[in-house]
């Protein structure tokens, strides 16, 4: 016979009445008449039934019916403890107000909390996925989940049909990438070019360009010809990047180095140290106490710190922006220059030594900030700037100059007398000018490259480029040498796929190849199954305990037990472990206590024949 254990409160005859004793947290326990509960410790942990009794009073066959019946069971239980209490005394009034105080909570805020918790907050939320071990089920991996085991008539159809779209489209990506054309030239390497040359011999600075600031004449830039051979036809649009590499804007002081909200065209540029150091005229320098004489609103002059003003935009991503420009002509071959000198249409030369005639398709500089064409070219301009920012960009994040008195920017509205806030440059820049927030390229500049090595797009060529010799005049005033990068000009015809790389057809002709793997493996596999092919049996040990366990094993089912009781609700899996306190309460009680006049009436034969029946 098992033995049973124990009940949840000791009996002592010395106890007056019964009652509930409620330990800290846990489940009340039921004593009988003539006995008094031993005090709990404070932390000791509530009474526990053994799984065997949660087990017998759950039946393992009928697990789906779990709630209800421990639900009707609780109901009985509940009923024989009332009629015991009946029978031999109740909860006393101090009593249950002593248990009512302990189990509230002393905090007004933790009873707020918990009335909240109560009224806006469903039961269910608090009890989905807990198990009868507590905690968090997040935390506990107790959360529960969906597993689909779909049918092989299903899967096995789905990788077929799978199959069939990624061979065909990397098949075409593939074919379509013999037809990308990409040329790329170098034209760093020719000049060398700094604005301060390490060596004059080597770093040529030509001075092409001449700013005068302070009494002195500052010249920089460098006039170079590059020269590109297109081998065969790029079809309209034709894309022209320039590339520089070694430059890391993914750096964090390149990438914070702005401010988003003056961009947008707001007064208020936020977190001023992440233009730093270019936030104010003369910080970089230390020379913020440089004194500058401007005409305000009212007309009068008044003299300001360099300090007061502030770089519109600011930040060094601004200030570092790409400044080389490019334009790109065609060499005309010998017989069209003989039509034109028949026609008298005068032509344009160009090249090192400028007689090279040549016809202009491209000039990136006859255009306004917002790609509008200026008309500045001596012939017919076959590229535009529209295009080569983002939407977005354009519409939201880059808005118009916001001009004030003390926003240092390229379009100052007051009269003054420094040259360098005259002309829209930095201080102590001559030539260096701010750039406006609604310029194309600086919106393409700033944007951050994930690489060192990165283009950005220039134009975007409308008539096609059809084989031959082109010149691309450059004039250089970005120094990468400094830092050992290069510069490079890239002309490129892009389809849909969007660049010269075959890495997503190969991707797409390995995904159909796997697809259509998968899908032979698992027809195989489900017609050896159909037909009595077994593989778990002829696997050999240690292998096939791995995967078959046998459902008569005792493990199994004591696995099979946990389970169960791991999944009982926490509800329902106190009440049965006060349940089975009171009934072990009620079976020790009815033990001890004399027999009743009935029981000994219909026992009577028995009682007879035992000498010290206490019926006698």
């Amino acid at each position: 016979m098992r033995q049973r254990s124990k009940p949840a409160t000791a009996a002592s005859p010395l106890a007056g009445h019964g009652g509930l004793g409620a330990g800290a947290g846990g489940p009340a326990a039921l004593s009988t008449v003539g006995a008094s509960p031993q005090p709990q410790q404070r932390g000791e942990s509530p009474p526990m039934s053994t799984p065997s009794e949660v087990l017998s009073l759950a039946d393992p066959s009928s697990a789906h019916e779990s709630s209800s019946s421990t639900s009707s069971l609780y109901r009985d239980s509940s009923g024989e403890r009332h009629r015991a209490l009946d029978g031999g005394g109740g909860v006393t009034g101090a009593d249950s107000a002593v248990a009512a105080r302990a189990g509230a909570p002393k905090s007004r805020s933790t009873r707020a909390k918990r009335w909240l918790k109560e009224k806006l907050i469903p039961d269910f939320v608090h009890e989905h996925g807990r198990t009868v071990y507590g905690g968090n089920p997040l935390s506990q991996q107790t959360l529960p989940g969906i597993f689909n085991y779909p049918s092989p008539f299903i899967l096995v159809p789905i990788f077929f049909l799978l199959m069939v779209p990624f061979l065909v489209v990397g098949g075409f990506m593939l074919g379509k990438a013999r037809d990308q054309q990409l040329l790329e030239e170098k034209y760093s390497h020719i000049h060398q070019y700094q604005y301060v040359p390490s060596n004059a011999s080597v770093n040529i600075n030509q001075g092409i360009l001449q700013f005068t600031a302070d009494g002195v004449t500052h010249a920089q830039g460098t006039r170079t010809w590059l020269e590109i051979n297109v081998s065969r036809r790029m079809k309209a649009p034709v894309y022209m990047y320039y590339k520089i590499t070694n430059m890391y804007q993914n750096y964090r002081d390149f990438h914070n180095g702005r401010s988003l909200s003056q961009l947008a065209g707001n007064a208020n540029i936020g977190n001023t140290y992440l233009c730093r150091p270019y936030t104010h005229p003369g910080f970089r320098s230390n020379e913020g106490d440089t004194p500058i004489t401007i005409t305000d609103a009212t007309g009068s002059q008044v003299t300001r710190p360099a300090s007061y003003f502030t770089y519109n935009p600011c930040g060094i991503a601004p200030w570092s922006k790409f400044n080389d420009t490019f334009v790109l002509y065609r060499v005309l071959t010998p017989a069209e220059v003989q039509r034109a000198k028949e026609r008298g249409i005068p032509m344009l030369y160009g090249g090192v030594d400028g007689k090279t005639p040549v016809t202009l398709i491209c000039n990136g500089t006859d255009f306004g900030p917002k790609g509008n064409p200026l008309g500045g070219s001596l012939e017919e301009n076959r590229c535009a700037k529209k295009g080569i920012s983002w939407k977005a960009d354009i519409r939201i994040r880059f808005r118009n100059l916001t001009l004030r008195e003390d926003w240092w920017s390229l379009y100052y509205p007051y009269p003054t007398t420094n040259e360098y806030l005259r002309n829209g440059w930095y201080l102590h820049e001559p030539g260096h000018a701010l750039p406006d927030p609604s310029d194309y390229d600086l919106q393409v500049w700033v944007r951050a490259s994930f690489t060192s090595n990165f283009r950005k797009l220039y134009r975007i060529i409308d008539v096609p480029l059809n084989p031959g010799t082109y010149l691309v005049d450059i004039s250089e005033f970005y120094d990468v040498v400094s830092f050992r990068g290069s510069k490079s000009v890239v002309l490129e015809h892009a389809y849909w796929t969007n660049g010269h790389s075959v890495v997503f057809g190969v991707v797409f002709i390995v995904m159909g190849c796997l697809s259509c793997v998968l899908g032979v493996a698992f027809a195989v596999e489900c017609m050896l199954q159909r037909n009595g092919v077994n593989r778990y049996q002829r696997l050999g040990e240690p292998k096939r305990s791995w995967y078959v366990f046998p459902p008569n094993d005792p493990e199994f089912a004591n696995y099979y037990h946990l389970r169960l009781r791991r999944h009982i609700p926490m509800a329902q899996l106190q009440s049965l472990r006060k349940a089975v306190a009171e009934l072990e309460a009620l079976a020790h009680a009815s033990e001890a206590a004399p027999p009743t006049q009935q029981q000994c009436n219909s026992n009577s034969e028995a009682n007879r024949a035992e000498p010290n029946s206490q019926c006698r």
